[in-house]
């Protein structure tokens, strides 16, 4: 037996198995999803390309933002618009 045999039974649907119920399980917390298929372009997520972390123009449409801390249902940081707009700039200056 070869360390290259996978039986096809035991191969794992990246897909199915870890994005797609990612995703359903942040849209049961209230995220809004934007679940793309294999034929992605930047433009539908907001962004110029896929190297891009934030969608800019979701985050500037924000009216606020919460930080919080991994599992914490508690905000640790409430950002008003002035402040978002602040953080966008330190966020351009640092990719």
């Amino acid at each position: 037996m070869t360390s290259n045999f996978h039986p096809s039974h035991l191969k794992i649907d990246e897909r199915n198995h870890v994005e797609k119920p990612f995703l359903d399980q942040l849209a049961g917390l209230g995220w809004e999803i934007i679940d793309l298929d294999n034929k992605q372009h930047p433009c539908a997520t907001y962004r110029r390309t896929f190297t891009e972390v934030v969608m800019l123009p979701v985050l500037r449409g924000s009216e606020k933002v919460e930080v919080r801390i991994k599992r914490s249902f508690v905000p640790i940081l409430n950002l008003n618009l002035q402040q978002i707009e602040k953080m966008i700039k330190v966020l351009e200056i640092t990719k």
